[in-house]
């Protein structure tokens, strides 16, 4: 596992460092780190499962095959092969080939700064489908607040936050 969300106790509105070094508790919320993840995934072959609670208790989940994240001189970019949704309609958690952006490290292709607009840091394009390391919002509804939240908008939209959400990877 290199993402967890599961009550808001850990903020994740942090700076490019952080996300590179990694920050939270392996007991409850945390975000791995993008240095360890591109070690560990340029290693061998991997696939990457995201899987999101709602606070209806509904799930969803995608895999990635053939997941990696690019070095930091690449601004660990996403890479992988191929989705495979429990949804065909939905997208996966983040475009093939994006860069990783944080408020004070803006990659995205939007004219804006995504990560600073939604509360998060993730692989935006111009922004998100998805955004877990948005601001959590207890009990899901931030319908004042549009896609500032962890938000999987082919599963519930962009007003309802997930109460849970983690990425892991595996060995194909």
């Amino acid at each position: 596992v290199f993402q967890r969300r599961l009550d808001g106790s850990v903020d994740f509105f942090r700076t490019w460092n952080e996300y590179s070094d990694g920050f939270g508790n392996l007991n409850g919320e945390f975000w791995l780190g993008n240095r360890l993840i591109n070690e560990i995934t340029t290693q061998r072959s991997y696939k990457m499962k995201a899987e999101a609670v709602a606070f209806d208790g509904s799930t969803f989940h995608v895999f990635h095959t053939q997941f990696y994240l690019d070095s930091q001189v690449n601004n660990y970019t996403i890479r992988f092969d191929v989705k495979v949704n429990n949804n065909t309609s939905a997208t996966g958690v983040a475009p093939k080939n994006y860069p990783f952006s944080t408020w004070d490290r803006d990659n995205d292709i939007y004219a804006g700064n995504c990560a600073q607009s939604f509360l998060g840091a993730w692989w935006y394009t111009s922004c998100h489908g998805c955004n877990f390391n948005g601001f959590y919002y207890p009990g899901g509804n931030h319908s004042q607040h549009y896609a500032s939240g962890v938000d999987w908008s082919p599963f519930k939209g962009q007003y309802e936050s997930m109460k849970a959400t983690w990425m892991m990877i595996s060995r194909m």
